[in-house]
């Protein structure tokens, strides 16, 4: 169970497998079925022959019939391409909080979400663990990593305090091979994506494209 929860059931052999679902004794004779005998026999021979009781054997159709619907289901994770999906997927949830809420989303390398991590702060900040902000990252195998943020003041502009915490965290994520995507800031007036300002240090392969509001660059520390 342990190498399951470590490195995932592809790592377990057909007999590990059939005896992890089945129990060992009906897992060896599964085996000598041959894995799509179980699925392709009656049920009443299956009873017979494995020894299973109606409940387990029940389980085991019903599993395989959840694995073979989500092949065939499409993938309705969002893609996270540029900064107005980032607004777009998070909504009033963000843009209309009226205290500062910090987001980590997680992708894979095609910018599809895989986990999205809430932090909840005060009505002018929101003090962020890199801990909390990276850890559900590399629980989820993501590759990659997108922050947003509100201002609730409706003021869009990235502050000093944002850019410094943004480098932060860039540099914890690259310490833990993540790559840090984009930094969106939201608010009423607007959405602005911190790499299209240049806050980055360049722009990698997949990148969240600009939604900025403004094209002048940070100067001083705004009010939010």
């Amino acid at each position: 169970m342990a190498r399951v929860l470590e490195r995932g059931p592809e790592v377990l052999s057909d007999d590990e497998l059939a005896a992890l679902v089945l129990g060992q004794r009906a897992g060896a004779r599964v085996l000598r079925l041959g894995l799509r005998g179980l699925f392709l026999r009656p049920h009443e021979e299956l009873l017979d022959t494995l020894g299973l009781s109606p409940t387990l054997l029940a389980h085991t159709l019903a599993v395989a019939e959840l694995l073979a619907r989500a092949q065939r289901s499409a993938d309705t994770r969002p893609h996270l391409r540029t900064a107005d999906d980032v607004a777009s997927h998070l909504g009033a949830r963000l843009k209309l909080s009226r205290i500062e809420r910090f987001v980590v989303l997680a992708v894979d390398p095609g910018c599809r979400l895989l986990r999205e991590t809430w932090l909840h702060g005060t009505v002018d900040s929101c003090p962020v663990d890199p801990r909390e902000a990276l850890g559900p990252a590399l629980l989820a195998k993501a590759t990659g990593l997108v922050f947003a943020h509100n201002h609730p003041s409706g003021n869009p502009e990235p502050s000093v305090h944002d850019v410094h915490l943004t480098q932060q965290l860039s540099d914890g994520a690259q310490a833990l091979n993540l790559r840090v995507l984009d930094h969106v800031v939201v608010a009423t007036s607007g959405v602005v994506s911190m790499r299209a300002r240049g806050y980055f240090g360049g722009r990698a392969t997949h990148t969240v494209e600009s939604a900025a509001v403004h094209d002048d660059a940070i100067d001083g520390d705004p009010p939010r």
